[in-house]
Parts: C-alpha cells; structure tokens; sequence
C-alpha cells in the first residue's frame, strides 16, 4: 500500500464543511416532473444538468439503491487504441484517492458506512457506481463520489497499483482457450477497442498519462445521472444530490446530445481458430449475430428474448441430453441502446474436441428449425412463464427496479415504456408465428458469424 503519513485522522464531518461550500438552499432544481409508467417516480434536472431519478419504496425497509452515472455525450465515439484503458480506468482513478486522503482510508470507510459498493464502466464509456445505504448515509456517498469526479486526477502510485493488479490477474487468466475466445472478440470488431478484453502486452505498454487523458475527457464531457431506489425520503435525496453533484460545473458538452460512430458488422461465416497456451483439451461452439438495424417493437424484442430461451432449452436437450456432449450452453440477446444500430444475439457451447463437429451441426440444425417452424405453444408458455415470474419478482426488488427499469430514463426511456407493457400483459400477445417470424428475419443460420475455438492439432 501506499498510505499518506501526513494527513489528519480521517473525518469525515469535517470534510463535508471543509470541501463542499456552497449551500444547497441555493442550487434549485430547475425542473421536476412524473415518469409515466412508474408509479410515485419522479426525475428532477439541476442547473449544470445533473438528473436525479428517484423512487421511494418500503421493498427493503432502512435503505436504498443508488446508482452514480457519469455518460459523455458528444465525444463522437472516440476510442483509445490501447484496450486496457479501460480495464483499469476507474481502479486507476479510486486507488489515487481525494482531498488528501488514500483509498485505504477511503475503502475502509466504504465499508462500514454502505454496503454493496461497486464500479465499472458500462455502455459508451459510462462510469457508474453502485452502492446500498441508509438515508444517514446517502449525503456521505454522493459527497465522497463527487469529490472523486471533481478532481479527477491519477496519481503514479493509483496507476502504479491498479497497473500491477491488472497484470496480475492477466497473468493468472493466462488459459489458452480464455485468450482465443477473447480473439474471438477481436475478429468480431476489428475496429473496436471497447469490445475488446485487454491482452498481456497491452497491459504493460500502458502509460498513466493516457489512462489521465481518457479519464479527464469523459469525465469533462459528462452528464451526470444519480438514481435512488428505497426508502429515502425525497426532501434527503434531492438535497443530497444538490449539495455534491448539483454544485460541480456543468459538462463541457452540455445537453447537445451523444453520438457515436457506428459499428462496422463482420461478414457471416465460419472461422476455426486454434490454441495452444495451457491446453485442457476443451473446445467452445459459437455462433454470433449482429443484428444492425435489430428489433425496434416491443413485440419483435421480446419475442427474441423468448426465442433466447427456447434455443437454451433446445440445445440443452439436444447437445447434452441426446447426445452427452456438452457441458455448458449459454444462449445471449444484448440490446445496446446507446447504439441504434446494433444488437447481438449469441450462442456458445463448450465441448470435448472430438465433439465439435457434431455439437456444431447440432446447433445448426436446432437454428434452423425455429427459423422455418414456429415453436409450441407449450415451449412458449414455459418460456413465459419464467420471464415473467422475473418481472413479478421485481415489483419487490429494488435492485431489479434500477438495473432494468430506471437506470437512465435520459438515454433509455424505452425500458420504463416496456416494463409498463410487460406487466400489462404484452407478452401475452405474442403467439408462437411470431417468434418464428423474427428467427426467420434476424436469426438465419446464413447470417451467422460462427467459430470453433479448439486446441492445435498434436497439441494438448
């Protein structure tokens, strides 16, 4: 560790008087309205465009869930060269520590005082923290976190202890076949760093001052979002953010919007692709579609979501039951919202090498079948019944709530519209034509970028 010998005993009742000045009488929200679809939600806007999303339930009694979203707008899809940035940004910007204290001091304190605190970046370089408190505490976290995006800075022994833990773990995901799924990746978006997972070499080439240059780009740019989910009384929710996040300057981009540049989509086909680090004689199956322009109705979007699931239940059954194959399937359907143009559905299942083939026509043929022959009704109403379960269970949840329905009513307004059309019973409609419909338009077997990840021959 690095701790500072020079500084006071940690207090952080002083620090509030000593850095935050301004009153928070004065900082007034300029805006304050309903969200339709989210009964007892309200969003309110601050002068320097600071949003507040907020929602008082009794699901946990005592506390809340809170989410600090720092999303640039206008950087015109600006991406680093070096992946790695990244992977080690925020660790880089947290570990430097604030207002003259470390982050032992400042981790110390985090976890007595919250539960639950975590960061990563997420979307279009959107730095996020998440945490759960009680209203005591609420005004200390946002304080803390703005105190952090405020100064902004990184220092060399931040860096130089993030640096050293990246390469650690990298060293230790030194598996061969995790390296060729993450190439996998790369021939996917050739031109896209921000989908890629760092490499070994990447990690040492990287210097503090570009992990410096891209934090204080984004962070210069950024509009910032704080959601609050519990049972927070709103008059300490809004006065909380008014007195950190309400009293920062106003993003340099101000309200004129994000854009990003779009996404180059490879060119279907199949693509072996050999390792040998670390071999263990395991080989992955995985077909990826991008879906540029993808679903844009609820009903096309959740009848893929439906379709995910019965893919799942089909390879299951088929690769692992029938045949005694695989071991693991993982079926995904992405939305990215903050690309228009881009969705991604994929599957992925791992094999013995002697397999391969077989469990790649087996994925093939299950593909196929759901393109050209709608599913029964009876794997549909299973599927259904699952999904919504999920959604009736986070009527309750808190958490639920804020990640899948309020995480950014800014730039995501059409997860509160389809939470309100789930619950209404829109999924009701959607009748098992329809699913073949959409397999039959975004998932055809010819669209498919398929791989076979597997040892090299006379290796293992």
């Amino acid at each position: 560790g690095y701790r500072k010998t020079e500084v006071e005993p940690y207090d952080y009742e002083l620090r509030r008087s000593v850095v935050w000045q301004s009153n928070s009488d004065e900082i007034g929200a300029i805006e304050e309205k309903d969200i339709d679809g989210v009964d007892d939600a309200i969003v309110v806007d601050y002068e320097n465009l600071t949003r507040l999303t907020y929602l008082n339930t009794r699901n946990e009694p005592g506390f809340a869930h809170v989410l600090i979203r720092l999303s640039p707008q206008a950087l015109n899809g600006t991406n680093p060269s070096n992946p790695a940035i990244r992977s080690i940004a925020m660790d880089s910007l947290l570990w430097s520590g604030v207002e003259g204290y470390d982050w032992e001091e400042i981790h110390q304190e985090l976890s007595a005082r919250v539960f639950d605190f975590s960061y990563a970046i997420e979307g279009t370089d959107c730095l996020c923290f998440r945490a759960r408190c009680d209203a005591s505490e609420l005004e200390w976290l946002l304080n803390t976190i703005a105190s952090y995006v405020e100064k902004g800075s990184v220092s060399r022994k931040g860096f130089a202890f993030a640096k050293t833990n990246m390469l650690r773990a990298l060293h230790v995901e030194l598996d061969g076949l995790a390296l060729a799924k993450r190439n996998v990746q790369r021939k996917l978006f050739p031109n896209r760093p921000e989908f890629w997972d760092p490499q070994l070499t990447e990690g040492y080439q990287l210097e503090q001052e570009e992990v410096q240059e891209w934090l204080s780009e984004r962070i210069a740019a950024s509009r910032i979002e704080i959601v609050v989910v519990g049972d927070i009384e709103e008059s300490v929710a809004k006065k909380g953010v008014a007195a950190s996040f309400g009293a920062l300057e106003k993003p340099r981009a101000g309200d004129s919007g994000k854009t990003t540049n779009p996404i180059d989509h490879p060119n279907p086909g199949y693509e072996r692709i050999a390792y040998g680090e670390n071999q263990d004689g395991r080989s992955l199956a995985i077909g990826n579609w991008i879906l540029g322009p993808g679903p844009s109705t609820f009903s096309d979007r959740m009848a893929l979501t439906i379709a995910e699931g019965i893919l799942r239940d089909r390879i299951i059954a088929k690769t692992r039951r029938e045949m005694a194959s695989s071991y693991e399937t993982k079926v995904d359907y992405w939305s990215f919202p903050a690309f228009p143009d881009f969705q991604r559905f994929r599957i992925e299942t791992d094999c013995s090498t002697e397999n391969l083939d077989s469990v790649l026509e087996a994925i093939e043929e299950v593909c196929r079948d759901l393109a050209e022959t709608p599913p029964s009704h009876e794997e549909v109403d299973r599927v259904k019944t699952l999904l919504m379960a999920r959604y009736d269970a986070g009527h309750a949840d808190n958490r639920f709530i804020l990640e899948n329905v309020l995480y950014s009513v800014s730039e995501y307004p059409d997860w509160v519209s389809e939470w309100g059309e789930i619950l209404s019973g829109g999924m009701d409609e959607i009748e098992p034509e329809r699913i073949r419909q959409v397999c039959g338009r975004w998932l055809r077997w010819e669209d498919a970028v398929v791989a076979s990840v597997e040892p090299k021959q006379g290796e293992g």
